[in-house]
């Protein structure tokens, strides 16, 4: 389980085929940098736990179907600085607008 991982600096799963959603335990991983969770098949929302997470570098969670409203993730200086949850190919819908600085990450409605 996440749980028991949390000096986990890096978490690089993508292109795994993974089902179901990014798990909350991931938020206790106090030192994790980068979180490659792209290309799979991951859904639900982005945990409100990540947002603990101050060293995080870089979310690349793109390619998958992930939804919902952003948490205010930590963005630079001392955040995230590479962020990858949208795109052409996304196939990510979340709600808009997204936290202040993320950028145009969402989907608008139709």
């Amino acid at each position: 389980a996440a749980r028991s991982v949390t000096q986990l600096i890096r978490l690089h799963a993508y292109n795994n085929g993974m089902t179901g959603t990014i798990p909350v335990e991931l938020g206790a991983c106090e030192r994790l940098g980068d979180l490659m969770l792209h290309n799979n098949r991951l859904s639900g929302s982005v945990p409100q736990s990540l947002v603990a997470l101050t060293g995080l570098r870089g979310i690349y969670a793109f390619n998958n179907r992930l939804s919902g409203r952003l948490p205010p993730l930590p963005v630079a200086p001392g955040g995230v600085c590479g962020l990858a949850l949208a795109g052409a190919a996304a196939r990510n819908a979340f709600e808009c607008p997204p936290p202040a600085g993320l950028g145009a990450v969402c989907t608008a409605p139709a």
